[in-house]
């Protein structure tokens, strides 16, 4: 693996839900979890991805 990442911005069709302004790609959540896991890992992910629409 090297230091530096080449991971395009999200596709549209990972934006399903609205345009969070933080949105990450699914590539790189998924070379972060393999990067730093074992195989039979629990992962917490507390905020499950989501936010709060402002009112």
């Amino acid at each position: 693996m090297h230091s530096v990442w080449r991971i395009d911005t999200p596709k549209p069709s990972e934006k399903l839900f609205g345009k969070h302004p933080t949105q990450k790609p699914l590539e790189l959540l998924k070379r972060i979890i393999l990067a730093s896991t074992n195989k039979g890992d629990l992962i917490l992910d507390p905020f499950t991805g989501s936010y709060k629409k402002a009112a």
